[in-house]
């Protein structure tokens, strides 16, 4: 009987420890990963936070973060992708994303995406688009690049003193125009003490009229049409109504100080200035930009023209590859990665359902952003893209350069920038 018991006692052990081999045979071998990435000040503290929640989920998968300035990033990209030293999570900026991408720097992300069921629909149209190339998906996007254009900050305070309704700003070219004539202010003197509104950019505000700068495939400039046309014209009677002058708005507006310092009435600026305003000595509301009414299919367009992603370096070591994609998964797409960190910033996120978040609410002008979301016109990643369109605007509001010419000559050069985008794809 004592055999017996001791034979049965060996054989249990002997189960135990081969049952134990093979649970311990199949936990997660542990795996380092670091994360290069742009955010300073107060965002790195958020990265460790997100860290910190990631690994609640996976204690095996260690994240160290790399800080990098933006200033020479796509140098420095570059060179950690050619040393073949790069960190297993790269972030990368739409507006140099697609040289990477061309040249096989990034891994394409489409297996992983179909095989783990990941619907990009989830993603604003915008903010995916700068990260895609030739039906392949490279990174996915960590922040929201819309509602960057297309919203209008005012002082409610000025309106109100005006005898405007400051809880009907104007949503038209002609309503805006008349408050902008109402809340301006001048002494006899000639001196600003009140500016009736900030005077956009032409890129900007030809998009609230319908302005289409290139073909829908980014082959040809179209910047020289009717629309807008008709936006430098309204700009400049904005200007001879209020400023004079456009040096006189330049002048007088700072780049947005004035606003924020309670000196001028409106301020068409992207969705970080919701945070700024919290700071501000007066009421402030929030709305979209104005559209012209003489053409009924003018919206409110915003123009997304630089955003950020994560994506994952073409060489990466095959051990760290699943690791990696679920760090980048719980970043772009996970409540506690993408909603947090957008959310901490008062921003929206790429991931539209994110947005609907009920800390959202601490925000009475959140239903703005969420309709801003609705308009938005990804703009070619190529270089200096908006800025050719500002330039030729300038010079006209200037008067250094005439209408057609700086349309003509702002065609030429956008026409340029996306001959050599093409040049670059097709070199491959």
């Amino acid at each position: 009987m004592k055999r017996m018991f001791r034979a049965i006692t060996l054989v249990t052990l002997a189960l135990l420890l081969a049952t134990s081999g093979i649970f311990a045979a199949s936990q997660p071998q542990p795996v380092k990963l670091t994360l290069w990435h742009h955010w300073s000040g107060n965002r790195i503290d958020m990265i460790d936070n997100m860290i910190k929640e990631f690994q609640k989920d996976y204690p095996w998968i260690e994240i160290e973060q790399m800080f990098s300035s933006t200033g020479g990033a796509a140098d420095r990209l570059g060179t950690l992708l050619v040393s073949g030293a790069a960190p297993e999570i790269l972030m990368i900026r739409s507006t140099y994303a697609f040289q990477f991408m061309q040249f096989g720097g990034f891994r394409s992300l489409n297996d992983l995406i179909e095989r783990d069921g990941i619907r990009l629909n989830v993603f604003n149209p915008g903010d995916l688009r700068g990260f895609q190339l030739n039906g392949h998906t490279y990174a996915l996007p960590s922040m929201s690049g819309s509602a960057w254009t297309n919203l209008m900050f005012y002082n409610k305070d000025m309106f109100t003193n005006s005898g405007l309704d400051a809880d009907r700003p104007p949503t038209t070219w002609t309503d805006w125009r008349n408050a902008a004539r109402r809340l301006h202010r001048v002494t006899d003197a000639g001196v600003i003490t009140q500016g009736g509104t900030h005077v956009p950019a032409l890129s900007v505000a030809a998009a609230w009229n319908g302005a289409e700068f290139w073909t829908p495939d980014w082959q040809k400039s179209t910047i020289s049409n009717s629309r807008t046309e008709e936006t430098v014209d309204f700009l400049n009677q904005l200007l001879l109504d209020t400023y004079g002058t456009f040096s006189a708005h330049q002048s007088y507006f700072r780049y947005g100080d004035s606003f924020w310092e309670g000196l001028t009435a409106t301020y068409f600026t992207n969705n970080s200035g919701f945070a700024l305003a919290q700071e501000v000595p007066f009421e402030w509301g929030a709305t979209l930009a104005p559209v012209n009414e003489k053409n009924p299919d003018a919206k409110p367009i915003g123009l997304v023209s630089s955003t950020w992603a994560y994506g994952i370096p073409a060489d990466i070591a095959p051990e760290k590859l699943e690791a990696a994609w679920l760090f980048l998964q719980f970043l772009t797409l996970d409540e506690r990665g993408a909603g947090y960190f957008a959310r901490e910033q008062a921003r929206p996120s790429p991931v539209i359902r994110l947005n609907s978040h009920p800390d959202y609410a601490k925000n009475p002008y959140w239903h703005v952003v969420i309709s801003a979301l609705q308009y938005e016109m990804a703009v070619p990643p190529v270089t200096n893209a908006l800025s050719i369109i500002d330039t030729a605007g300038n010079a006209v509001l200037s008067g250094t350069k005439h209408l057609q010419q700086a349309l003509a000559d702002a065609d030429l050069a956008m026409q340029n920038a996306l001959d050599e985008y093409w040049r670059v794809l097709e070199k491959k």
